[in-house]
């Protein structure tokens, strides 16, 4: 178990702070102050107030009493013989304040309980004042020592008969000791008296601003003696006698006195509590945290099998997802390699269908990417590439991919777009975003319903909204629907939900990483939504011309390639697309026919499947890297597989590049004719060797 955090050092022993000098010299200062001011009227009569000297009276002792209390307290702990001379004097003043309160004329008698006199209070008054800054000094001088617990009952016992003596001698010795109070005023006697007890305070404040190492008691102390002082000169030096200003004034004083300490030390006994609870929480936690550390033990075998049935899931999990994307993009390939065959042999023939196909694939590609990097999407890291675009185009292209489903659902549908529309954005991204709102507004809006889509100019953005009269959203809704995975619950069988919750949260981060807000406003419940989007806008003048693909580019030489794929339309329609650039093409569908074709001809550059039959694509690179003769054989893995840790692999083992289908072929005869330069990269030990610096839509896509 570890050690409780050692205490905090107490006020006796605590070094004062700046902060607590310059509060006690204020507090000192400020008496001070008042004094000065109440001085000149102290002799003011004013009218007797019964009630004053009992209320006054008992608070003092609470307030002596429990001081004392509080310092001797912390006397048994520190053993030290100041803290006990300091808590005799506060409980020598209890006592005398206690026999003062009984003594005191009119209050319970006449002329006082106790057997008092005329002079007794006054005298009781002079003894308790003239003895407590004894107390003081003797604090100060025995600052170092240390006092056992036996003389520390015989010097309490003395300071209580000091006290019942000081009592004794004030009420029936009145006759032995001098006049104070002569027909109502003060005597010489008293003068003498007073000045001794003023000589006394004003001593113990000296000897507390010598003390070396001054402590926070101490610095409290001096204050505390200041108005002590003040106490003293209002109510027994300026003032005529009792009930008048400096008489009322001076116990004012005397009550504040007697408060600091007592202050001082119950803010620090309530650190102290507050610290021993944070100790006994720390020690409770340790004692759970061991006992949890014995079940762990218990346990150790049986989450070591967990955890690791959980790594084997989680390896799972990645194959799964590798294969899944492997499976999804190598159909996708075929279909646009095909697709860009008939542009290259008839760009006239069936143009409207051949766009809506294409622009179907790239969009599959998206999902198919977002599918398989969930963690991208929630980070909003999404590499986009930006362009002068125009957003009429981007809007038509996602009512286009939305139209199947609003159409199934039977809304109505209208649109409404004013003016240019120009920013700086990545209009696939762009597309998918507005689709993403059209395919929400479709699913959340019963049959039959309404969805308008709006895009204007507004001062420097452009605003695209798409409203609909559907199931609307509350307020608590609106705050959290563009968080990832988060899915809104509505009523009624007919609104269908479904999909991963990610729809909007990737509208939000595409349309952050283009510059721009979406908001959403919903009436409430049924009352319908409106989805916002505010872009950047920029000048129409001098547009970006947007690539055109539409014929690849002649090649400079003419290259020998082979093409290694178990998929035979993805390989077929490949080869042809580098046979109409000009180059030699060979087409291989598993490992050993691609070894036994480079063994008969002579090879430029291979395009490696990797998901190969009875080798993969890693193995094959690696017997065709051993083959004599292949230091001039570039290599490309063409696969469906596009993690990064893909990637690393394929650079790890001499790939020249990593190509995620489907894969453009304007990328692929680029990268053909740039073999010179692949060679002198590997030379120099640069691996991948080479990389895209297009605007390609397939090369390593999102990744």
């Amino acid at each position: 178990m570890t050690a409780p955090p050692a205490s905090a050092p107490v006020i006796f022993s605590a070094p004062a702070l700046k902060t607590q000098l310059r509060l006690a010299s204020a507090v000192a200062l400020m008496s001070m102050a008042v004094f000065l001011l109440l001085v000149p009227f102290a002799q003011t009569p004013l009218a007797r107030v019964p009630a004053f000297i009992p209320m006054y009276q008992s608070a003092l002792i609470m307030c002596d009493v429990t001081t004392f209390v509080l310092l001797f307290a912390q006397f048994t702990v520190e053993r030290s013989k100041a803290l006990f001379v300091l808590a005799g004097g506060y409980w020598f003043t209890g006592v005398l304040t206690a026999a003062h309160t009984l003594t005191f004329p009119g209050l319970f008698s006449a002329s006082g309980l106790l057997g008092a006199g005329l002079q007794s209070t006054a005298w009781i008054y002079l003894f308790w004042h003239a003895a407590f800054p004894i107390f003081i000094i003797g604090y100060v001088q025995c600052a170092k020592e240390r006092l056992s617990r036996d003389r520390a009952v015989l010097l309490f016992a003395g300071i209580t008969v000091l006290a019942i003596l000081g009592v004794a001698l004030a009420t029936a010795g009145e006759s032995l000791l001098p006049v104070l109070l002569a027909e109502g005023r003060y005597t010489t006697s008293y003068r003498v008296v007073v000045a001794v007890v003023w000589s006394a305070s004003l001593l113990a404040l000296y000897t507390l601003w010598k003390a070396p190492g001054r402590s926070t008691l101490d610095v409290w102390l001096m204050a505390m003696m200041c108005v002590w002082i003040c106490e003293v000169a209002l109510a027994a030096v300026f003032n005529a006698g009792r009930f008048d200003l400096g008489f009322y004034a001076g116990r004012v004083f005397g009550l504040l006195a007697a408060g600091f300490i007592l202050v001082v030390l119950l803010s620090q006994y309530t650190s102290l509590f507050a610290q021993a609870a944070t100790v006994a929480s720390a020690m409770s936690a340790q004692r759970e945290r061991e006992r949890l550390a014995d079940e762990r033990r218990l346990l150790l075998d049986l989450e070591r099998q967990a955890r690791g049935e959980a790594e084997t899931a989680n390896r799972t999990k990645d194959q799964f997802l590798a294969m899944l994307g492997h499976e999804l993009r190598n159909p996708l390939a075929p279909i646009r390699t095909a697709l860009q065959l008939m542009r290259l042999r008839d760009a006239s023939a069936l143009v409207k269908e051949r766009e809506v196909i294409e622009r179907q694939v790239a969009h599959l590609v998206r999902l198919v990417d977002d599918l398989l990097d969930i963690s991208r999407i929630t980070r909003g890291n999404i590499v986009i590439q930006r362009r002068k675009v125009d957003m009429r185009p981007i809007v038509a292209s996602a009512i286009e991919m939305a139209t199947p489903l609003i159409e199934q659902r039977g809304h109505k549908f209208r649109l409404n777009i004013e003016g240019e529309l120009w920013v700086l954005g990545d209009a696939p991204r762009l597309a998918q975003a507005i689709c993403n709102l059209l395919i929400n507004a479709a699913k959340f809006t019963p049959n039959g319903g309404k969805i308008k889509l709006s895009a204007r100019r507004q001062d420097e953005s452009v605003v695209i909204a798409v409203r609909d009269n559907g199931a609307g959203l509350s307020s608590d809704a609106a705050e959290k629907i563009f968080e990832p995975f988060v899915q809104i619950e509505q009523q009624g069988s007919d609104r269908p939900h479904g999909g991963l919750g990610l729809g909007l949260a990737i509208v939000r981060s595409l349309v952050h990483l283009h510059g721009g807000t979406v908001d959403v406003l919903s009436e409430g419940p049924s009352k319908g939504a409106s989805f916002e989007i505010r872009l950047p806008a920029v000048q129409a003048e001098g547009q970006a011309v947007v690539p055109d693909d539409r014929r690849p580019p002649a090649s400079t030489t003419t290259a020998r390639v082979m093409i290694v794929d178990d998929n035979v339309d993805a390989a077929m329609t490949l080869r042809e697309v580098m046979q109409l650039a000009g180059h030699e093409v060979h087409v291989a569908h598993s490992g050993p026919d691609a070894l036994m074709l480079a063994e008969r001809q002579e090879l430029d550059v291979a395009f490696l499947d990797i998901g190969l039959p009875v080798m993969d694509g890693y193995e094959l690179a690696g017997l065709l890297r051993k083959r004599p003769g292949s230091q001039r054989l570039v290599m490309a893995a063409v696969t469906g597989y596009g993690r990064e840790l893909d990637m690393q692999r394929s650079a790890g083992i001499g790939l020249a590049a990593h190509f995620v289908k489907p894969v453009s072929s304007q990328e692929i005869l680029e990268f053909i004719d740039s073999r010179e330069e692949v060679l002198a990269a590997q030379a120099a030990g640069r691996f991948p060797a080479y990389s895209s610096n297009k605007e390609a839509d397939s090369l390593f896509g999102p990744y």
